[in-house]
């Protein structure tokens, strides 16, 4: 899934690596996964450097402390000392940084939701000592930051100067979904390796890897192209309730008020399913509408297309959600083109 970031990162060997990286690209592409690996190979003892770039050799004491999540010379920071992926799934909100699926079970996993939490000063400065004070076994350490995006500013400024003489053997890997939201002098002293949305075929060819039932690959559309939140998605038993979701995409019928009936009764049931995931799942499919009419995207998708911005703001506590469920049918029908039958004025 990864070498062209491998190719990347190692074109000038291991020990020529940044001392500070950015992972960054949308959620389930697996930055969480590569940050993991990236952990392996930088604290492996005895690595495989025979194939077309070094490989931990995952048998070593420094690789099984790392799995066991007990290496003194790794320590991983995220909004308030969640020792998570990236946070909680999409489907929990569509403001909340979804979890990276695929990772080693390093015992660091969590799925728990991000909400407003920030990484906070007193964490960043606590990693000093760490940088600073030396090596327990005599090589190099290495500070995992996830949801970089969600320090605030004071602690942004903290890892600044942190960044700004670290000694030679420390290596920082900082994991976003936003690299917009970090402060750009911060940005500057790192270098960024993007993850990008993977081919079809290189996505459809994972999903069976994984052993994800068939079908599993009209999923994509609503994970933005990324097969490790598909994964993940089946994982956390939510499978069956996107699908359902999905299905009323490709049969949404001519009534903004039915179709909004048919949302409302999947997120009743469903308490994993929100309304700020579904709104931003009828943005992507209106792109993908556009997509499918090769690219001629007409007024009534853009004018939906912003309207839909808007009603994101609202969309984590709606008023009336099936009156703000039809108000996103009527929208989307309006934008693909699907003829809207007049309904009853509202008393």
């Amino acid at each position: 899934m990864h070498n062209e970031q491998w190719n990347e990162l190692l074109a000038l060997g291991l020990e020529r690596l940044p001392h500070a990286l950015l992972l960054s690209g949308a959620p389930g592409l697996g930055k969480q996964q590569f940050a993991e690996q990236l952990v392996l190979l930088l604290l492996c003892e005895k690595p495989d450097i025979g194939g077309l770039w070094p490989k931990s050799c995952g048998i070593c004491s420094g690789c099984r402390w790392v799995v066991s999540n007990t290496h003194p010379d790794v320590r991983y920071l995220s909004p308030d000392g969640d020792e998570g992926d990236e946070g909680d799934i999409a489907m929990n909100s569509s403001t909340d940084t979804p979890a990276e699926a695929g990772a080693p079970a390093t015992g660091k996993t969590r799925t728990k939701k991000r909400g407003n939490a920030s990484i906070k000063v007193a964490a960043v400065r606590e990693l000093e000592e760490f940088v600073f004070i030396g090596s327990h076994r005599q090589g190099r350490r290495i500070v995992v930051i996830t949801n970089a995006d969600a320090m605030n500013v004071v602690a942004a400024n903290a890892l600044l100067k942190i960044l700004e003489e670290p000694p030679l053997t420390v290596y920082f890997i900082l994991i976003t979904c936003n690299k917009d939201r970090l402060l750009q002098t911060l940005r500057s002293r790192c270098r960024v390796l993007g993850f990008v949305r993977p081919p079809a075929e290189t996505a459809s060819r994972y999903l069976a890897e994984h052993g994800m039932p068939k079908g599993s690959e009209s999923l994509l559309s609503l994970a933005g192209g990324a097969p490790m939140q598909v994964v993940r998605w089946r994982e956390s038993g939510q499978f069956d309730v996107l699908k359902a979701l999905l299905q009323t995409f490709h049969q949404p019928g001519s009534s903004p008020l039915a179709l909004a009936g048919r949302w409302d009764d999947l997120l009743k049931k469903n308490d994993n399913l929100k309304v700020e995931f579904l709104v931003e799942a009828v943005q992507r499919w209106i792109v993908d509408a556009a997509l499918e009419s090769a690219g001629e995207a007409n007024h009534a998708m853009f004018a939906a297309w912003r309207a839909l911005l808007q009603c994101r703001r609202s969309a984590k506590h709606p008023l009336n959600q099936l009156l703000f469920l039809e108000e996103i049918a009527t929208h989307a029908l309006r934008a693909t083109s699907k003829p809207i039958v007049p309904q009853q004025v509202h008393e």
